[in-house]
């Protein structure tokens, strides 16, 4: 790979798809000269700006940085140059940092002089930035589940936005927006045991099924004790009946690989969790819903008429 040569000054260039969704496409040059576009002088520009110029965003969604994985990019970078430049937005002399928080900091670690930066437009409120920053940070780099669930509800709470126009404006389902954010209603503990990687947020969304928090934490602590998998926690979930903790461990699921793929196949189309089950006779398929919101849309999923 061969590194990236950067000119002193302002340069253009075409954006990707990506980008160009999150800054809107870049102003025409001849549209800028004529003044049609309201903008600062380099908004839409590709500049090597001084790191230190740069501020952190305070709508920056994520909060965990992986130490290895940042002198990892810090030295990538060192040797190959920077391959997607950050994201700005001037305020006053400096610049507020819009989207790139962990490549910013990779050029922090490594000592680099300068960073390539795309100065974006002003946001116009603080929805737009913290929109810019949910929107990158979902599409670049993966959010823990805890940090995206309270990203989504900060847009809920904060601005009034319903799941709905949550999920069309990042391109999610509603029931995954919504499911997402019930995982902040879990104990602290297993929120902590998400972050930490000890269960997955599978794990943590089977045990919302168990009725308090009591049963919820107890159960998050011992699938991460026995190392179980989603399955084995759904079923110990079952086998529990509304217990705070299971008489016995689960039994390994009895599923074949086909039956497996179509149960998940099916939890993907509802958006919401369901387990499937075999018996000598036939079987049965299970799906949990939190509220009258989730089995309304459980019902029109399934072509139900409007009520």
């Amino acid at each position: 790979m061969t590194t990236e040569s950067r000119a002193a000054g302002p340069r253009r260039r075409g954006l990707g798809r990506g980008l160009e969704a999150l800054l809107g496409p870049a102003p025409d040059i001849g549209d800028a000269a004529s003044g049609s576009h309201q903008t600062k002088p380099d908004a839409g520009m590709l500049l090597d700006i001084d790191p230190g110029l740069v501020d952190a965003n305070p709508e920056q969604p994520r909060h965990q940085f992986d130490d290895a994985a940042l002198a990892a990019l810090a030295e990538s970078i060192r040797l190959h140059g920077l391959l997607h430049p950050i994201v700005v937005e001037r305020s006053g002399t400096r610049y507020r940092l819009v989207a790139g928080e962990r490549r910013l900091r990779a050029v922090r670690l490594g000592g680099l002089p300068t960073v390539a930066a795309i100065v974006r437009p002003a946001a116009e409120s603080a929805r737009q930035s913290l929109e810019a920053a949910l929107t990158e940070n979902l599409l670049r780099a993966d959010l823990s589940p805890i940090e995206e669930a309270a990203a989504y509800s900060r847009l809920a709470d904060t601005f009034g936005l319903s799941h709905e126009a949550i999920a069309l404006r990042l391109g999610r389902s509603r029931p995954a927006v919504s499911n997402t954010i019930r995982l902040l209603t879990l104990p602290a503990a297993v929120q902590e045991a998400m972050l930490d990687g000890r269960i997955t947020a599978g794990h943590a969304r089977a045990v919302l099924a168990l009725p308090d928090q009591i049963s919820q934490e107890a159960m998050a602590a011992r699938a991460a004790a026995q190392g179980w998998s989603v399955r084995q926690t759904e079923r110990a979930i079952q086998h529990a009946g509304g217990r705070s903790t299971p008489l016995t461990p689960p039994t390994p699921a009895s599923l074949g690989h086909d039956d497996e793929a179509l149960r998940r196949g099916i939890e993907e189309r509802l958006g919401m969790p369901v387990v499937l089950e075999r018996h000598a006779r036939g079987g049965r398929v299970l799906i949990a819903f939190h509220d009258d919101h989730d089995l309304d849309a459980l019902y029109l999923r399934l072509g139900g008429p409007q009520l």
